[in-house]
């Protein structure tokens, strides 16, 4: 084995480009900066500020303000889910009659363990449960009861 035989991947040493060094080279004559106007002079720089038309108070940050319902639930993962939802899984044979975020997880039905899962009051379950969610509506709840659905 000898030193010889070894060879960088393609790509691993790219040549700078050589700028002013005649035609032949594509970046002769003008160097790559088009003819005349601002950009071509040396010195000078046309970098526009997008907030420069803007009023100052503008760029101020803001504070002091409510996340709308939908912004909370992104920022804190909320899924929400109805006894329609629970029926249908129970239908497809995804579910048995224990709800809780380990069996959703394991089936993809939620993304992750730290999503919070919230039973909405839609619907009415076709069979006996026993539901551990993090949060269970009023109505959910009164639905849940009427239904013989155990709460933990």
């Amino acid at each position: 084995m000898s030193l010889n035989i070894f060879q960088l991947p393609s790509g691993d040493r790219v040549k700078t480009k050589r700028i002013g060094r005649g035609i032949g080279s594509g970046y002769g004559k003008t160097s790559g900066r088009g003819h005349k106007g601002e950009k071509a002079r040396s010195g000078t720089s046309n970098i526009k500020n997008e907030f420069e038309s803007k009023k100052p108070y503008t760029s101020i940050p803001k504070r002091g303000f409510r996340l709308s319902s939908r912004a909370l639930a992104k920022r804190n993962k909320i899924m929400s889910i109805d006894f329609n939802d629970i029926n249908a899984m129970v239908e497809l044979g995804v579910i048995s009659n224990i709800i809780s975020k380990d069996v959703l997880f394991e089936f993809g039905v939620i993304d992750c363990m730290s999503m919070h899962v919230r039973l909405i009051g839609n619907g009415s379950p076709s069979t006996a449960l026993k539901i551990e969610l993090d949060h269970i509506t009023s109505g959910a709840r009164e639905i849940a009861e009427k239904n013989n659905c155990v709460i933990v």
